[in-house]
């Protein structure tokens, strides 16, 4: 009979592993509307603002900040909110492990924006039953 064993690992150094011991998750969320309309049928940032907070608590995880562009449209990634919570991400060392949005048109309405934020982060929406 042939075993094999496998190295140890070594113990890990990376600020994001060390530093979260507790095993919590961190989040941010990301709320938008870009009409006064679009306010008014239900896409309040107030509502957006609580249904992601809501989704975080039922799940354990930490909303870390709420990211909030108002009278922004979605078709490109030229808000200024979202260019900030992107600049944090980046800079978070691996501490937020996705943004939570009530709905994926919240973030964007191109696939080709999707794609690259999603290279970045994952991407949660309230609304699926799964994650991207």
């Amino acid at each position: 009979m042939i075993s094999h064993k496998r190295p140890i690992a070594k113990q890990a150094s990376h600020p994001s592993i060390v530093g979260n011991i507790n095993h919590t998750v961190g989040v941010f969320g990301y709320c938008r509307v870009s009409t006064d309309m679009q306010a008014q049928q239900g896409l309040s940032l107030d509502d957006q603002r609580e249904a992601i907070k809501q989704f975080a608590v039922d799940r354990g995880w930490t909303v870390e900040d709420i990211f909030v562009d108002g009278g922004f449209s979605a078709k490109n990634t030229d808000r200024p909110a979202f260019q900030r919570m992107m600049r944090e991400i980046k800079n978070s060392d691996g501490a937020i492990a996705a943004v939570v949005v009530t709905k994926l048109d919240r973030l964007t309405r191109s696939l080709r924006d999707l794609c690259s934020i999603i290279s970045t982060i994952s991407v949660i929406s309230t609304k699926w039953s799964s994650t991207v």
